[in-house]
C-alpha cells in the first residue's frame, strides 16, 4: 500500500444514553471505518467519506458527545502494512460469512421447488445487496473477497439457477364462459362471395 492520506475520526461518548454508543458503533460500522485505537477511527481521505465523518461527528456532538476530525499522512508507529491489514481483516471475515451464505442457498436449492424456490430468489437478491454494500466499503480491495465465491459472478442473485416458471393463466372455454354468466359468443359471420366478372 501506498501512503495513502487518512481521516482519522476522534470520538468522546458520554455514558448515558447508551443508545448513541450503539447508534455511532453501527453508523461507523456501515461506513467501513476501523478502530486504530479505543476511540479513534480511521477512513480513507475522499470527499464522501469526510462528508460521512463529519455528518457523524455533528450527530455525536448533537447528542453532548464530543468528535474531532483529522486528516493524516502518517501515524507514528504504524506503517502502512499495518493500515491496509487494518481495513483488510474486518473485510474479509464480512467476505467469508457472506460467502458461507452464499454456499448454502445453492446447495439447498436443488432440494427446494415452488414457492420455496421462489423465496430463494429473494434471498439471493437479498444477498446481493448485501455484496454490493460490503463492495462499497472495501476501499483496498480485501484479500478473501475472490475466495468467498461470490465475487466470481457479476452479481450474486444471478447464478445459474433457473427462476420457478410463471404460471400462464387459460382462458375459459366459451362454454365455461357462458356458464358463469360471462356473455354470450361473438356472433356468428356471414360471407358473401360476389360472382367473379369475366
Amino acid at each position: 500500500m501506498q501512503q495513502q492520506q487518512l481521516l482519522l475520526l476522534l470520538v468522546e461518548l458520554p455514558p448515558t444514553p447508551s443508545s448513541l454508543r450503539v447508534r455511532v458503533w453501527r453508523r461507523l460500522r456501515s461506513l467501513g471505518a476501523v478502530a486504530l485505537k479505543r476511540s479513534a477511527y480511521l477512513l480513507p481521505d475522499t470527499p464522501e467519506r469526510y462528508e460521512d465523518f463529519q455528518w457523524l461527528a455533528q450527530e455525536i456532538q448533537r447528542d453532548g458527545g464530543d468528535a474531532t476530525l483529522i486528516r493524516v499522512q502518517q501515524i507514528e508507529n504504524v506503517t502502512p502494512a499495518d493500515v491496509l491489514r487494518l481495513f483488510h481483516e474486518p473485510r474479509d471475515r464480512d467476505y467469508r460469512q457472506l460467502g458461507g451464505r452464499y454456499r448454502k442457498l445453492l446447495q439447498n436449492l436443488d432440494r427446494k421447488s415452488g414457492a420455496a424456490r421462489a423465496r430463494t430468489h429473494d434471498e439471493l437478491a437479498r444477498l446481493s445487496k448485501d455484496h454490493q454494500r460490503l463492495r462499497d466499503i472495501d476501499f483496498f480491495d480485501a484479500p478473501a473477497a475472490p475466495r468467498s465465491g461470490v465475487s466470481r459472478r457479476p452479481s450474486p442473485c444471478e447464478p445459474d439457477v433457473p427462476k420457478p416458471p410463471a404460471r400462464k393463466r387459460r382462458r375459459p372455454s366459451i362454454s365455461a364462459r357462458l356458464a358463469a354468466g360471462g356473455g354470450s359468443p361473438a356472433p356468428a359471420r356471414t360471407w358473401i362471395a360476389w360472382p367473379r366478372r369475366g
